[in-house]
């Protein structure tokens, strides 16, 4: 295989990736995303407190709390406006 012939392939996988990533994005749960990340970046901050042993700034701590508080409100939105969600909590109609 020749470069340039590597790089017409890297340059048409390019041109295809923002469609691909823009109809992903379109597929993905983002609440369930956005929980994911902010529990992946919780542990490894944990990860690398017990490593290094030295807490982190409180920067970063502001941040992740705000982060996590974010998660905790877009979720429970969800939930709240969700009108499968809503019925469910709906007492069961008396028979008048």
């Amino acid at each position: 295989m020749t470069l340039a012939r590597l790089s017409e392939n890297a340059v048409q996988l390019m041109g295809r990736l923002p469609s691909a990533v823009i109809e992903w994005l379109g597929r993905v749960p983002t609440t369930n995303l956005r929980v994911m990340v902010s529990l992946v970046l919780a542990v490894g901050t944990g990860v690398r407190v017990l490593i290094v042993w030295t807490a982190p700034p409180w920067e970063w701590l502001a941040f992740l709390g705000a982060m996590m508080s974010l998660d905790v409100a877009q979720f429970g939105t969800k939930r709240l406006t969700d009108s499968d969600y809503v019925k469910a909590k709906q007492p069961p109609p008396t028979g008048d």
